[in-house]
């Protein structure tokens, strides 16, 4: 073969291995799995401890704050006859109760709703009220009494905004819309707008994590 065929020969190989895509080596190479940060999420502050309450349930029942001692759980002030936020508060509650059932430590949530008409939101309106909300009766209870002791609970227990609603207004009464996280201490954890899903589901990732710090508090046997 003449020298001037071999050396043509030559450089037609180095071509063809110069132009072969450098991704088969890529692919042959293991892709590193996603890394999931280790780090714990941060505590829940302590905002301040809940005062005791007494007050009857849906049953006709009474229902004090120390039955919820050692239990997490979720509070909202609602009433039976409002047109605006309460339904909203309501139906996103039924959906986390859905959520929280799936949990392993759902035994121990409790769900709270306190009517801030209590005049007109008797037990047996507030059963009533529970039935078509699917509210399990275990779980989530409804609380009415005396106007004077709730709107104190709301006020200066809860610390949330509470106020008759002026004449022109849709609704009989203005009150916060929030969620309030409690611990299994009575203590507050925090607050989530009830009327809104993202936030809803903030109040789930939180209540998770309480019970995650009741687990690791219990002492091993």
């Amino acid at each position: 073969m003449c020298t001037l065929c071999s050396i043509n020969r030559l450089a037609l190989l180095v071509v063809i291995v110069l132009s072969i895509p450098a991704c088969n080596q890529a692919s042959d190479t293991p892709k590193s799995e996603p890394q999931v940060s280790s780090k714990e999420p941060a505590k829940l502050p302590i905002l301040y401890t809940l005062p005791p309450f007494t007050l009857t349930d849906q049953t006709g029942q009474k229902f004090s704050s120390e039955q919820l001692i050692g239990k997490p759980w979720i509070a909202n002030f609602i009433f039976t006859r409002c047109p605006s936020t309460c339904p909203i508060q309501t139906a996103n509650l039924e959906r986390l109760q859905r959520r929280l059932k799936k949990l392993d430590g759902w035994d121990n949530v409790q769900l709270v709703s306190f009517t801030v008409d209590p005049t007109f939101d008797t037990p047996a309106v507030l059963a009533e009220y529970a039935r078509r909300a699917n509210a399990d009766p275990k779980h989530w209870h409804f609380l009415t009494g005396s106007r004077e002791d709730i709107w104190s609970l709301c006020r200066k227990g809860f610390k949330l905004a509470i106020d008759d609603a002026p004449p022109e207004a849709p609704s009989l009464i203005m009150h916060s819309p929030m969620f309030v996280l409690i611990d299994s201490q009575g203590r507050v954890r925090g607050f989530f707008d009830g009327t809104k899903k993202q936030e809803v589901a903030e109040a789930y990732a939180n209540l998770q994590q309480l019970l995650k710090e009741d687990q690791t508090s219990k002492p091993s046997s």
